[in-house]
């Protein structure tokens, strides 16, 4: 590392355990500029690609929000498990989709 960057300080490194196999998910964010920002999200990338499988939603909404654009999912019956299959933490994602866009936009709380 020091000889591509010989004035690079390092004060230690992190190291996180990888995630776990399970169902992938699709997050992202871009900025209208009609909009602001619109976060979207839908089951993992190749899903997206695939079956056009997005749902979009413009801040500030909360988890309940997203739980309701999770249930307007193509591939909502993958998530919860169909056929004996891994089921999704739904309401982590809700979630997690909230706080992101809540950090996209700068907001402290979801409906502010």
């Amino acid at each position: 590392m020091h000889s591509h960057r010989p004035d690079a300080k390092i004060a230690g490194v992190i190291v996180q355990e990888m995630a776990k196999p399970g169902i992938e998910m699709v997050l992202g964010a871009t900025f209208d500029a009609q909009f602001g920002p619109v976060i979207a999200f839908g089951l993992d990338s190749m899903w997206v690609e695939a079956l056009k499988d997005v749902q979009v939603l413009l801040p500030p909404f909360d988890a309940a929000d997203v739980q309701a654009k999770i249930n307007q999912l193509q591939a909502v019956s993958v998530l919860r498990g169909t056929r004996g299959g891994e089921k999704a933490d739904l309401k982590s994602f809700a979630d997690y989709v909230a706080k992101f866009s809540m950090l996209c936009t700068g907001r402290q709380n979801s409906r502010d």
